[in-house]
């Protein structure tokens, strides 16, 4: 059941997986079937649910991690909540762990556990049942191994008065709340697996729908079927088998010939091409949440900090030439919020004023700031990347600034990213659900707050910022997050966005249970089902 939230009330949960209702994306309502309720014949079990991808996942500590694993911690893990903002709506909330929430003031919060929800039985755990401590413990473990200031000084007292109430209290009303303590890296864990592994990084020792003992990074990740999961007979399928491929068009050959069960095209073309192939594939499309951009750091390259600079980069980029080349059309211009949160993101008519590419205004800034000869190094992925930086390059050159470009593999440039060693850095962002993070990072020392600086102090711009983390009011806060958007843009920097595309979700027609199931959907996704 989908709750909405109420101060002051006791909501109570249904039992079993709950159904969150809508998800809105750009101009179109998509109904969601959370959970991915099977609509279609009946359900036949068995089978492995086939999928791959191109990242391999470094590590399964819901915690910690930030790569690919986060697509395999979703599905080992159990949580107390999930929450859920439609645009224009009030925050819903998706029972999992939790079966009910009281709230006797805005400070504080009471979950009341679900009984009979079991770890996995695999040791140390070995099947136990989970308890009150065991949130306690997790968010204790959360709040020493993050930096966000929600963890190390938003939250001023936690208690488990009794085996089944975990009780919160925060120290300021903060807007997203419900979005830490429902967070896809707020998974519940065993202390007896920290203790005995030191952390969680290769032991999938959760208590959602799937397990996985051991992380193999291979070629292959095989999650099974927990046969002890709270909600009964669930999954259908016997595991989900994750196959790691060099590139995407190894992916797309593998699930033409039904190696695969389902296929995320990475743009129009072979979203067509594999529409074209069988009239058994049935292929999605609805916006994308990930965003195209350029890091700019202004304190490993100084220069950057003069925003003429900053600007004439900015006005060389063609992003019209970007799209149609990168995302053969099927794309958006964006801000720091994807266009498809459209509630949260300036309308396209004002972005693309704004955005207006003008290769001889360029060259007269960087005239009047003495650096006609402007060179800087652009790191960058290599793979689907690689067009993206090689355009920038181009479009840059005509402008008269040289780009150096500088290929490297992904966990080196994240690494490089995460440390802030670059000077110009390119790649996609992760598909945030709602405006917090993507608007966040644009503040000086980051979304943490205790982040080193890629450039100098804005004050005025973080000073919005901070009042849009203490802003529960939905319509000020959207009017905060599009007045400091403009700002942002205006500042060029420290980060410029490109584009954000279209996605595409391609299926063969016996996979049931993902009728109209969005990705960014994936953590209520477990009743996929084969109808082979």
């Amino acid at each position: 059941m989908a709750v909405r939230i109420s101060r002051r009330s006791f909501i109570a949960g249904a039992a079993g997986a709950a159904a969150l209702t809508a998800l809105r994306c750009g101009d179109d309502d998509i109904s969601v079937p959370s959970r991915s309720t099977p609509t279609m014949g009946a359900v036949k079990r068995g089978d492995m649910f086939k999928l791959a991808t191109t990242l391999s996942p470094l590590s399964i500590d819901p915690h910690t991690d930030v790569t690919m694993g986060l697509a395999l911690i979703c599905f080992l893990y159990g949580y107390l909540l999930h929450p859920s903002q439609p645009p224009e709506e009030e925050p819903t909330l998706v029972f999992d762990h939790a079966e009910a929430l009281e709230q006797p003031d805005d400070l504080t919060f009471i979950f009341k556990m679900r009984p009979g929800v079991h770890f996995q039985n695999l040791p140390p755990a070995n099947g136990r049942e989970i308890t009150a401590e065991d949130a306690l413990y997790s968010f204790q473990r959360i709040s020493s191994l993050q930096s966000t200031p929600f963890w190390t000084e938003g939250i001023s007292r936690m208690s488990a008065p009794d085996a089944f109430t975990f009780k919160v209290s925060v120290a300021s009303p903060y807007a997203y709340t419900m979005e830490e303590f429902g967070g896809i890296r707020t998974a519940i864990v065993p202390r007896e697996a920290v203790e005995e592994f030191g952390d969680l990084k290769t032991h999938g020792l959760g208590s959602g729908p799937f397990q996985l003992p051991n992380l193999n990074r291979g070629d292959t990740v095989d999650m099974l079927r927990n046969p002890d999961y709270y909600v009964e007979g669930i999954p259908y399928v016997d595991g989900m088998r994750w196959r790691v491929m060099a590139d995407d068009a190894s992916i797309m050959a593998a699930f033409k010939s039904r190696q695969l069960d389902t296929y995320g095209p990475p743009s129009t073309l072979q979203a067509d091409d594999v529409a074209s192939f069988s009239d058994q594939i049935l292929v999605s499309k609805y916006p994308n949440l990930a965003i195209t951009m350029i890091n700019l750091n202004e304190i490993k390259a100084p220069i950057l900090q003069d925003i003429r600079i900053r600007e004439a980069l900015d006005l060389s980029l063609d992003r019209d030439a970007m799209i149609e080349k990168i995302c053969f059309g099927d794309g958006n211009y964006t801000g720091p919020v994807s266009w498809g949160l459209d509630f949260w993101s300036l309308p396209q008519d004002e972005l693309r004023r704004f955005y207006k590419r003008d290769v001889a205004k360029a060259r007269q800034l960087l005239a009047g700031a003495g650096a006609e000869d402007l060179t800087l190094a652009m790191k960058f992925p290599a793979g689907p990347t690689s067009d993206v930086a090689a355009m920038i390059k181009d479009q840059a050159a005509e402008a008269g600034i040289t780009i150096n470009l500088v290929s490297e593999e992904f966990g080196t440039w994240l690494a490089d990213m995460m440390a802030n060693n670059y000077e110009l850095l390119v790649g996609g962002g992760l598909p945030y659900g709602n405006e917090h993070l993507p608007l966040q990072f644009n503040h000086t020392k980051n979304w943490t707050r205790k982040a080193e600086p890629v450039q100098p102090p804005d004050p005025e711009v973080d000073a919005i910022l901070d009042k849009i983390l203490v802003t529960t009011d939905l319509s000020e806060r959207q009017k905060l997050t599009l007045d400091v958007t403009r700002k942002i843009l205006a500042r060029h920097g420290p980060f410029m966005y490109l584009y954000a595309p279209y996605s595409f979700t391609a299926r063969w027609d016996y996979l049931r249970g993902y009728e109209d199931l969005v990705p960014d959907m994936l953590p209520y996704t477990y009743k996929m089902w084969l109808d082979k």
